[in-house]
């Protein structure tokens, strides 16, 4: 009976750090971030213009693309960073990752669309500096919780540069913070209106529906995101959390174990696969996805909770 305690106690402390210790500081360690910005083709982009900015900071780092359409930017703080890839002719990207150490951000690959010419990809006449400002503006507005006011923001966007249908990315991310979800996945649905294999748009309907409680629409999309020829570590994390979620540990566990593949550096989907062996009373396995997470992802929020999780096993 006291073992049986001691089970329980343990797995509900890594299950309540899991969910609830998201306050955690992450240290602030220099790192860098790299890799190659290509066309659809997969063509080098020679020139292009990266940008770093870690929210909540006035931290900015900017980087251009050499011939062979590689970059490299320095100097950035752990934590996580939002980069914009851009280039004249074609539409931007963004994305968000985590920074960690100097060696262990995996080699980031932007591909821009082709599109009008001009800064952002604008029309003749419109006026690109109020672009920016829009995007600048609504960028600061989502960041500080001002959900309905970034809208406007972008929405003033998608009104001079129609084209700029990536922006509804934005949008939907907006209204998913503001829960209200079928309008979400109106805007994801716009964006996949013109590129279907898109991915963040894919990731997008698939958490939308998971976070309304429909776990079979969930899983439709992101199997269908996985199925991308570059399909990510975030998609396999993300069908693993809908069957984690769903109570099939094992095949969670299947998808959790194809995201730290994909991503070796990653440490939410090690953390997961030590509570599905936690949930088993596998505590030598546990431990040893704790110790690599911990090894791989030092910085994270994710190696603090196993730093806890390791100490309540070694007290069992």
């Amino acid at each position: 009976m006291l073992r049986s305690s001691r089970v329980c106690f343990v797995w509900l402390t890594a299950l309540a750090l899991f969910l609830g210790a998201t306050n955690l500081g992450e240290a602030q360690q220099m790192g860098r971030v790299g890799g190659k910005v290509t066309d659809d083709d997969g063509n080098p982009l020679v020139g292009a213009s990266l940008v770093a900015e870690q929210p909540g900071t006035s931290a900015k780092y900017e980087a251009t693309t050499d011939e062979d359409g590689r970059y490299n930017i320095n100097g950035l703080r752990g934590g996580d960073w939002l980069i914009t890839a851009s280039m004249d002719g074609y539409l931007p990207t963004q994305g968000n990752f985590r920074v960690t150490t100097l060696s262990r951000v995996p080699p980031i690959t932007f591909k821009l669309e082709k599109g009008v010419e001009g800064p952002l990809g604008a029309l003749s006449g419109v006026d690109t500096t109020a672009i920016q400002a829009d995007l600048q503006t609504a960028d600061l507005l989502f960041n500080a919780g001002q959900y309905a006011a970034a809208i406007a923001s972008y929405q003033n966007v998608l009104t001079a540069v129609p084209e700029l249908t990536v922006v509804n990315l934005s949008i939907a991310n907006c209204y998913r913070a503001m829960q209200q979800y079928d309008d979400a996945i109106g805007a994801y649905q716009l964006v996949l209106a013109d590129d279907p294999e898109n991915e963040k748009a894919l990731i997008g309907v698939g958490m939308t529906n998971l976070e309304k409680g429909d776990f079979a629409a969930a899983e439709v999309t992101l199997a269908a995101a996985a199925e991308t020829a570059e399909a990510s570590a975030e998609v396999f994390y993300n069908l693993g959390e809908v069957k984690f979620i769903s109570g099939e540990s094992d095949v969670a566990a299947g998808w959790y174990q194809r995201a730290v593949d994909k991503d070796p550096a990653w440490g939410k989907p090690l953390f997961k696969l030590a509570l599905v062996a936690l949930n088993k009373e596998d505590y030598e396995g546990a431990t040893q996805y704790l110790q690599k997470l911990q090894e791989v992802d030092p910085t994270s929020a994710e190696a603090q909770q196993a730093t806890a999780v390791l100490q309540q096993l070694a007290n069992r």
